[in-house]
């Protein structure tokens, strides 16, 4: 076991690895806020995604609606067609 300082609380913990100085090290109380806050970000993330590609979709769906014609359109276009043949 290697002793070390918990990188949130300065309080000191002994860890089962060698810390590399690179990595935070956290104690058992801060670990566990610590994850809470990366599941937190991790779907915060995701419902921004989820709301961007919702947008995205939404001015998809009304392009293609300016772009192709509507049904009356349709029907007076095959009206007139028959009309002259």
């Amino acid at each position: 076991m290697y002793k070390t300082q918990c990188s949130a609380c300065n309080k000191e913990v002994e860890v089962p690895f060698k810390p590399d100085g690179k990595r935070p090290v956290f104690c058992k109380d801060c670990l566990k806020e610590y994850r809470r806050q990366q599941a937190k970000l991790q779907e915060d993330l995701k419902e921004t995604e989820d709301k961007k590609t919702e947008t995205e979709n939404k001015k998809t769906d009304q392009e293609q609606k300016k772009d192709s014609p509507s049904l009356k359109e349709l029907i007076n276009q095959a009206m007139k067609e028959k009309r002259d043949d």
